[in-house]
């Protein structure tokens, strides 16, 4: 007799909610994605105080995220449509969202360029300012996370879009931390042990 399916492997794309979620908020503040949370607030920052209602900034920023997010998103397509959509929409807004902010940020950086110094303010104190503002509210980013976990809000792991948000449980070999192999690379370990021990 198979075994149950629990709740949690059987989760839906619904389980992952939206917008409105906590798992969606707490699983999009992850490590990886904390030096992006730091960019968008420091470019909402400069753009407060530098940005221009000039469409040779903004026209072009929105060609090249469309002409970017389209080649980007191509390449990581994976058909159907319908189930790509459902399960690679976030990742794909970024994607378009990225280069249209880098686009417009170097844009405004030409037509703004005697507040810059490369690609920061001269004012040395709207400079610190956003940076120390940055930073703060990317580690509220971190903590709202990390308190979610610690109250059982969310669990690493969780369900999302109908699949796993993978975090390798670490082992000790030796004394050094080692990562479990992949389940292809497991694979591919068994089958080379199994005809080492027919050959012996």
């Amino acid at each position: 007799m198979d075994a149950p399916v629990s709740k949690r492997e059987s989760a839906t794309d619904d389980e992952r909610g939206g917008w409105c979620e906590i798992a969606f908020w707490v699983h999009s503040c992850r490590t990886p994605l904390l030096p992006v949370w730091f960019l968008m607030f420091w470019y909402i920052y400069i753009m407060g105080f530098f940005g221009v209602p000039d469409p040779e900034v903004w026209g072009p920023a929105v060609g090249i995220a469309f002409i970017v997010g389209c080649v980007l998103t191509g390449n990581m397509y994976n058909g159907p449509f319908e189930e790509f959509w459902r399960k690679r929409k976030y990742p794909t807004m970024r994607v378009f969202a990225i280069p249209f902010c880098v686009s417009s940020y170097s844009s405004t950086l030409q037509v703004r360029k005697e507040d810059f110094a490369f690609i920061f303010p001269k004012n040395a104190g709207i400079c610190v300012g956003g940076l120390i503002l940055a930073g703060i509210l990317t580690s509220f980013v971190w903590f709202f996370r990390w308190f979610a976990i610690r109250k059982g809000l969310y669990e690493p792991g969780m369900h999302l879009n109908n699949q796993k948000h993978i975090e390798l449980q670490e082992s000790k070999v030796g004394g050094e931390s080692v990562a479990p192999p992949s389940r292809g690379q497991g694979a591919v370990h068994s089958q080379a042990e199994s005809e080492r021990q027919q050959n012996v």
